[in-house]
């Protein structure tokens, strides 16, 4: 049985529903590591919305193909 690889989401133009002072600590744009391939915009906004203690009002995602095979 073959072992799931992570993927890459690049997320992108987000935009979050917050105060100007808050809203300055907050990205417009992440890198975020997903478990599998298997993930929509609703599981992706509610990760970030739990991770940064805001609400996100739009982003883009883009999975990404991740080139190193890793090494040790």
């Amino acid at each position: 049985m073959e072992k799931v690889k992570p993927i890459v989401l690049n997320i992108t133009n987000m935009e979050w529903l917050t105060t100007s002072e808050q809203h300055e600590k907050l990205p417009t744009e992440v890198q975020l590591q997903w478990a599998n391939d298997k993930w929509d915009y609703e599981q992706v906004s509610n990760w970030l919305n739990n991770h940064f203690n805001a609400s996100i009002k739009d982003l883009l995602i883009k999975q990404v193909e991740e080139d190193n095979a890793g090494g040790g």
